[in-house]
């Protein structure tokens, strides 16, 4: 079964597959470019992290 809500799929199988395939292409790719993704996700989740919310 997959709940998905805001595009997230939630089925914890289906996340596992989507993490294995994200390893795989992180291990072939060069420095430089798993560099360039690290600090892709590592500014997301500061940006993330940083809004605000709203508990009204």
């Amino acid at each position: 079964m997959h709940l998905y809500h805001k595009g997230i799929c939630y089925d914890k199988k289906e996340n596992y597959k989507i993490v294995m395939f994200v390893m795989v292409k992180l291990m072939e790719m060069e420095t430089t470019e798993q560099n360039t993704v690290a600090l892709y996700l590592f500014n997301n989740i500061i940006k993330i992290a940083n809004k605000p919310t709203n508990f009204a």
